[in-house]
């Protein structure tokens, strides 16, 4: 009975998780279908539990923490998955298990010299673990750190915790590195593809940390001591390479801001920091375009060649790519005025950002006041950049408002269009008749959002390109051809932002942190609209 318990946390796994972090070896055939139950709840038990096994609680640390990210997604038989009373039930089931993970961790991490003698603790030898590892390819002593992997996740999606987010990230590293993972050579082994998956979503994580607090890395992005082989998808050799490129690109891009953003606040106006800019534009802008050129059929199902996944990280390769060049230009276009009220990400905010930001710039030093002027021309909307640009118009800035506006602006349609193309959750294979109809399918979350923030980067480019907009056909007289491509433009990115809604929408199903980036855009579109 635990077996069978343990097995369909694992098939779960790889219908909700897997896809979007593939932090495990690969499923076997017809291992992702979600054999869900209704379980049972005593009156004095804080969990429910299955109906086949109600005594049984696994003892892994991974386990429950693939528990309290499944405990997050609606079930079936809810008839009001979205009412208040269904969102707490749910959002204490998860913390029960994601507790009951790091009390786990803590647990196979406790030696019992230190209990019962500390004076033996010192001399003796590290502590043995005693119990069944949970997957045949991942070694036992991996499993906490995959649980910390997944609980950082959870703590930023679902609990909006960031701090605690790289707390957990930075022990998965340690553990991580304490187990060698980080300098393994190419021979193969048993647990080879998991040690490689281990160790480079440990990197990911890490780095996400970094980018999400507004912080250096704690690693060094190309440390030496890194030898462990990339991990390999059967379907796709080259997909976790230009996954890991992007993560990389984007942090670099992350710290670029954290410089500018010092570099503002004491007016020192660094030159070296517009030679980054132009550098990271002549590293980022060939990624990008190779990115678009990629394709994929209907690779809903996943199966042992992980296609899907390999979909997704392809994706997100993309959604990274887009976001960390709206960063290095967002400055050029926009002079980083805000539109949020509250703090996202790395992006400006102020209580006043509801107004019109077109027309109430807070401007407050010579950079951004030089920007300023650089507003979006009319030519954007029917004049193409030429490939070889190469424009100075601003004392300052090593790029013109009107190029960075562009850049931007295809930059979050990219981001958008990515976001949509993401698969959702297949419960069942093709094979397997299912509860789950393609209605309700439709409505299960996509998981593990721990790169949202890119979406808000996406919105403010095109939140900032309606305020641009409206503010140039309102005080320009256009030609009922330009007004009509105005008009269209106006169109595509209200369809953009629609499409960033509709993802974190689905996100925040089983997400809640995501729910104030969704209302925050809400919000800045309803200004739009005020002045539409």
């Amino acid at each position: 009975m635990a077996d069978r318990t343990l097995t369909r946390s694992l098939s779960a796994y790889y219908v909700y998780i897997h896809p979007y972090f593939p932090v495990l070896p690969p499923p076997l055939i017809n291992q992702a279908v979600d054999k869900w139950e209704t379980g049972v709840q005593g009156p004095n038990d804080i969990l429910f539990h299955s109906r086949s096994n109600p005594q049984f609680q696994s003892a892994s640390p991974m386990t429950l923490a693939i528990c309290a990210l499944l405990a997050l997604i609606p079930h079936p038989d809810d008839p009001t998955p979205t009412s208040p009373e269904s969102i707490l039930l749910r959002r204490n089931q998860a913390q029960v298990f994601a507790q009951l993970a790091i009390d786990g961790v803590e647990i196979e991490n406790e030696m019992i010299e230190s209990i019962v003698d500390p004076g033996e603790a010192l001399s003796a030898q590290e502590m043995q673990i005693y119990r069944r590892q949970i997957h045949p390819q991942v070694r036992l002593e991996a499993e906490s750190t995959i649980a910390l992997l997944l609980l950082c996740t959870y703590e930023y999606s679902q609990r909006g915790n960031i701090s605690k987010m790289r707390k957990r990230c930075g022990q998965a590293l340690v553990s991580a590195m304490d187990l060698g993972l980080h300098s393994k050579d190419k021979e193969d082994y048993p647990y080879a593809e998991s040690d490689r998956r281990v160790w480079w979503m440990t990197y990911v994580c890490v780095c996400q940390g970094s980018i999400l607090s507004c912080m250096a890395p704690s690693i060094l992005l190309c440390d030496p001591r890194f030898t462990t082989p990339l991990p390999t998808f059967g379907s796709d050799s080259d997909a976790w390479d230009v996954f890991l490129e992007a993560q990389r690109v984007i942090a670099t891009a992350t710290q670029f801001v954290i410089d500018l953003e010092s570099s503002l606040k004491s007016e020192s106006h660094d030159l070296k920091l517009w030679e980054t800019m132009a550098g990271l534009e002549r590293t980022i802008e060939p990624l990008v375009q190779n990115a678009e050129k990629w394709s994929y059929g209907n690779v809903d199902d996943m199966e042992p060649s992980e296609s899907v996944v390999a979909k997704s990280l392809r994706m997100m390769t993309r959604i990274k790519l887009n976001s960390a060049r709206i960063k290095i230009h967002r400055y050029c276009a926009f002079s980083d005025m805000p539109v949020f009220t509250k703090k996202h990400c790395d992006l400006s905010s102020t209580p006043s950002a509801g107004q019109n930001p077109g027309t109430a710039c807070g401007c407050s030093n010579n950079l951004q006041q030089a920007t300023a002027t650089l507003a979006l021309s009319p030519g954007i909307l029917n004049s193409p950049i030429p490939d070889d640009i190469s424009v100075f118009d601003s004392p300052i800035l090593p790029f013109s408002g009107r190029f960075s506006s562009k850049v931007c602006m295809q930059s979050a349609f990219n981001i958008a269009q990515s976001f949509r193309a993401l698969p959702l959750p297949r419960p069942s294979g093709p094979r397997n008749a299912s509860y789950w109809n393609s209605t309700r399918q439709t409505n299960l979350p996509r998981m593990m959002p721990i790169f949202a923030c890119c979406s808000m980067q996406a919105s403010y480019s095109m939140i900032m390109l309606c305020h641009k907009t409206l503010a140039i056909k309102q005080a320009s007289s256009f030609e009922d051809g330009l007004r009509r491509r105005t008009d269209k433009l106006l169109f595509q990115l209200h369809e953009g932002i629609r499409m960033i809604l509709d993802a974190l929408e689905n996100y925040s199903t089983a997400n809640e942190a995501l729910k104030g980036m969704r209302d925050q855009i809400r919000m800045a579109v309803d200004s739009v609209a005020a002045v539409q």
